[in-house]
């Protein structure tokens, strides 16, 4: 009788799902999630093609714990399409693709996250309320930081180092830079195309513009009514600050030397 008792017992242990402390659900492999909680890496993870996390659920937050993403050149990260309340954070992603491709989603939080070696580090298409904070990004073929009509949103205290470019904000609005460090890029640290009302806040973008042209911040013709103060804008190849635009504002302390 104890022996049937202790058999039951272990097929419904084997059947339930593993639960770290707190309920969070562990990720030791390329997954899919479908359900909202709270997840984390529990080993460093290597992936050779398609996605390895796909976020196909509101009200997820995911914490490396210090875990990794290695990612083969055709691989994004992570992605998620349509959902809400996404908090990623705490690790490390090196190479791949996108390493995080977000669209058309609200609410997002990365923070405290270093990534390496990817195509485009950070990828955000049509994202309301975005927050970046902590970050360190280096050594992507294209934008540490790509914005596409995104709004409302925040980049704070984050390195952008020996990308293409460093962050890259189109048609978009509302967004504020500040105390963050883009520097060493192939073209410019901070660029603003058709953006309106965004603010550019005690940053620090020099010696942009390695491979030739390069900017501290350029503003094109059409982003207007932006404001940037506070700044430092120095050793860039072609110009501290090239502002195109209209109404765009110099509220002053900008250092160019």
């Amino acid at each position: 009788m104890h022996k049937i008792a202790t058999f039951v017992l272990l097929v419904a242990l084997m059947a339930t799902p593993l639960f770290a402390t707190g309920g969070r659900t562990p990720i030791f492999t390329q997954t899919t999630i479908t359900q909202s909680g709270s997840y984390f890496l529990s080993q460093d993870i290597s992936v050779s093609s398609g996605t390895a996390i796909v976020i196909d659920a509101d009200e997820v937050s995911i914490d490396f714990n210090g875990h990794s993403l290695f990612l083969d050149s055709v691989v994004d990260g992570i992605s998620a399409d349509g959902q809400k309340n996404l908090v990623i954070e705490n690790g490390s992603i090196v190479g791949g693709n996108q390493a995080l491709l977000i669209q058309s989603s609200t609410d997002v939080t990365v923070r405290n996250m270093s990534i390496t070696g990817s195509s485009l580090g950070i990828n955000m298409l049509v994202v309301d309320s975005a927050n970046l904070s902590d970050l360190n990004i280096s050594d992507s073929d294209f934008e540490a930081i790509h914005f596409f009509d995104v709004s409302d949103s925040t980049v704070f205290r984050v390195n952008g180092s020996r990308n293409e470019i460093g962050i890259a904000i189109n048609d978009s609005e509302l967004i504020s830079i500040k105390h963050c460090a883009f520097y060493s890029n192939n073209q410019d640290g901070i660029s603003l195309f058709n953006s309106d009302h965004n603010t550019i806040d005690k940053n620090v973008s020099s010696g942009n513009g390695v491979t030739g042209t390069g900017r501290g911040l350029l503003i094109n013709a059409t982003s207007d009514n932006n404001i940037y103060s506070g700044n430092r804008f120095a050793g860039n190849a072609t110009a501290g600050v090239t502002d195109n635009g209209t109404g765009n504002v110099d509220a002053g302390g900008n250092a160019t030397s």
